[in-house]
């Protein structure tokens, strides 16, 4: 029983660490230095992960304030007070082509902060210990005590599909040229999909940067295999070089007109009907099982 909650613990920790490096090499590093190479990339990300382990260890005090059965019921408590917003507005952004970054972003914060709201409340005031008086006020008896935290986690789901959904009926829809394969009603969709990115993206750079990587990999080529040590390094750090394949690979799509990418992205996600509804019908029974063991259990 304990090595199966240690690996439990491990696969949470390990993917919110990794996670949590990409988005930030990718996603904020790269804000700031545009032409950073792939071993800078991951050296930022690898930093990252080095805080986030400071910041776990300093939160220690906190997690020491719970009173109930354990760590990973606390796992779980925090993840119903951050994560249902995330879900909403990944299964709304997935499912409706009139969400837009206005009613994405309010839907977020809102339920960022009533989620906090909840986490303040719940670690502000700390259940008593067995036998001794519930000295807490009434409302956060009734908002806390009597509010299981999972169920907590469903209705935050609601409130931040209601704040999205408002928030992007009245503002200005995203243009449906911009959401051909985006949304899982325009997946199978064959349109040229124009990215909000090249909108914004300076040709002359792109050029700039394109003529960079091509000198990179000629000065690669010429200066012929690496030493054994730097291979071993580039292996371990995940920096393997690509092979003559992928790099033809690469080009050959580089060549591809917008419309033959398009008509190959949609021909991509093409599968049998048998082994289709097959997939389908296996989720709708774990997903069933899934939400009712939340329920009986919460």
């Amino acid at each position: 029983m304990l090595s199966v909650i240690l690996a439990s613990l491990m696969n949470c920790l390990t993917s919110t660490f990794n996670s949590s490096s990409t988005i930030f090499s990718i996603d904020i590093y790269r804000r700031f230095r545009k032409n950073a190479t792939d071993m800078e990339l991951l050296v930022a990300g690898r930093c990252f992960v080095v805080g986030l382990v400071a910041l776990s260890i300093a939160w220690l005090p906190i997690i020491q304030t719970f009173k109930r059965s354990g760590l990973f019921d606390y796992i779980q408590s925090i993840t119903s007070f951050l994560s249902p917003p995330i879900c909403a507005v990944y299964v709304l952004g997935l499912m409706w082509e009139r969400i837009n970054e206005a009613g994405a972003f309010w839907g977020l914060m809102s339920g960022l902060i009533v989620g906090l709201i909840r986490f303040a409340l719940e670690f502000g005031f700390p259940p008593p210990t067995c036998g001794n008086p519930d000295t807490r006020p009434e409302v956060i008896q009734r908002m806390v005590g009597d509010f299981h935290y999972l169920h907590f986690g469903f209705f935050l789901f609601l409130f931040v599909c209601l704040v999205t959904t408002v928030m992007s009926l009245l503002t200005k829809p995203i243009d449906r040229s911009h959401l051909p394969r985006l949304t899982f009603g325009t997946r199978f969709s064959r349109r040229v999909r124009i990215d909000l990115d090249e909108l914004d993206a300076d040709p002359e750079e792109e050029e700039r940067q394109r003529q960079k990587e091509k000198e990179r990999l000629r000065r690669r080529a010429e200066a012929g295999t690496p030493p054994l040590w730097k291979r071993a390094i580039d292996c371990v750090c995940g920096l393997d070089a690509p092979d003559a394949e992928e790099e033809a690979m690469e080009e050959t799509q580089h060549k591809m007109s917008k419309e033959e990418e398009a008509s190959k992205a949609a021909d991509f996600l093409y599968e049998p009907p048998f082994w289709r509804r097959l997939a389908n019908i296996n989720a709708v029974i774990c997903m069933t099982f899934a939400v009712f063991v939340f329920t009986f259990y919460a």
